[in-house]
C-alpha cells in the first residue's frame, strides 16, 4: 500500500496500491478494442441502471478468458509484460506462448498473485499442479484455491475474476465438482470447466481509498441521492417541509417495493438446482 503527503485535501486519506513494477510501455494494438461508455442508459438512452455513467474514455482489452489453448498436450507461455488495466480492479499479464500450432502469439490474461515477468504458464489437461496454470477441475486437488472459473465448458472463465479474490474447490464427483465462491455460497459446476490455481493478483485492493469524489466520478459512479431529498413525484420518500420521516411502515424503494431486500432470484431457474448453499443467510 502507498501512503501519500498531505499536500491537498484530496490526499489527505488517499491510500493506493503501487504500481510501479508494470510495465509503463505501450499497450498491444492487436489486442484492443473500441469501446464507447454507455453506463446506464438503455439502446434508446433511458436511465436502466441509477447513478451510473460519465465514466472517463478508456481502451478495452481482449483478455483470454475461454482459455483459447486449452488441450489435452500442455501449452506453455511466458509472462512477458505486467500491464494497468483501467477497466478492471486487478492488472493483467502479456502471455507469449511458446509452442503450439499458434507459437508466438501473444493474449492478454489475469494473473494470479506472485506471478512475475519471465515466469511459464501452462494450459492444458496435462498441466502441472502449481499457482498460475490453467486445468480443468477435475484435475485439480482438493482444497486447492482457485480463480477464473467457467460455469460451462467452452463459455469462458466468469466467476472470481476481481482483485484479490478467489475460490475452494471443496470435491470432485462423477459430473459436477463443488466450489466455494467468494460470498460463501456453494455451488456445483461441470468437472470438465477450467480455472486457474491460485488467488487474483492485488489481494490488498480491499484497502485503498479513494480519497476524493472525483475518483468515483472517473470510474463511472454518480452520486447517490438520498429518497428523502427528493420530490414526492421521484421517490416514495421524498416531499415534506424540511426533513421528514418516511411516513410508511417499511422504507420503499423508487418503484414503492420494501426496501428490506427481499429475495428476487427465481427457484424455477435450472441453475438453481446447482446451488447447494445459497449466500444468503
Amino acid at each position: 500500500m502507498r501512503s501519500h503527503k498531505a499536500t491537498t485535501p484530496s490526499k489527505r486519506h488517499l491510500k493506493s496500491i503501487k504500481m510501479g513494477f508494470l510495465s509503463p510501455g505501450k499497450t498491444e494494438k492487436a489486442l484492443i478494442l473500441p469501446k464507447v461508455s454507455k453506463q446506464g442508459r438503455s439502446n434508446s438512452g433511458r436511465i436502466t441502471s441509477r447513478f451510473r455513467g460519465g465514466r472517463g474514455k478508456l481502451l478495452c482489452r481482449n483478455i483470454d478468458f475461454w482459455f483459447a489453448k486449452r488441450g489435452t498436450l500442455a501449452t506453455r507461455g511466458a509472462v512477458v509484460e505486467l500491464e494497468y488495466d483501467p477497466a478492471r480492479t486487478a492488472y493483467l499479464a502479456v502471455i507469449l506462448f511458446l509452442d503450439g500450432k499458434l507459437s508466438t502469439e501473444r493474449r492478454y490474461m489475469i494473473p494470479t498473485d506472485n506471478l512475475q515477468v519471465g515466469d511459464v504458464v501452462e494450459i492444458g489437461d496435462s498441466a502441472s499442479l502449481k499457482p498460475g496454470n490453467i486445468l480443468p477441475l477435475w484435475k485439480i486437488s482438493p482444497g486447492s484455491e482457485i480463480c477464473c472459473i467457467e460455469l460451462m465448458p467452452g463459455r469462458g472463465a466468469q466467476l472470481v475474476r476481481a482483485a484479490g479474490t478467489k475460490a475452494q474447490l471443496l470435491l470432485v464427483d462423477e459430473k459436477h465438482a463443488a466450489i466455494r465462491l467468494p460470498s460463501q455460497e456453494v455451488r456445483l459446476v461441470p468437472k470438465e470447466c477450467y480455472a486457474v490455481i491460485g488467488c487474483i493478483n492485488t489481494p490488498s485492493h480491499n484497502k485503498t481509498t479513494k480519497g476524493k469524489a472525483g475518483r468515483n466520478r472517473w470510474l463511472g459512479r454518480r452520486p447517490r441521492v438520498r429518497g428523502s431529498a427528493m420530490n414526492p413525484t421521484d421517490h416514495p420518500h421524498g416531499g415534506g417541509e424540511g426533513r421528514c420521516p418516511v411516513g410508511r411502515k417499511v422504507p420503499s424503494t423508487p418503484w414503492g417495493k420494501s426496501a428490506f431486500g427481499g429475495r428476487t432470484r427465481k427457484t424455477s431457474r435450472p441453475a438453481s438446482k446447482l446451488i447447494l448453499k445459497p449466500r444468503y443467510r
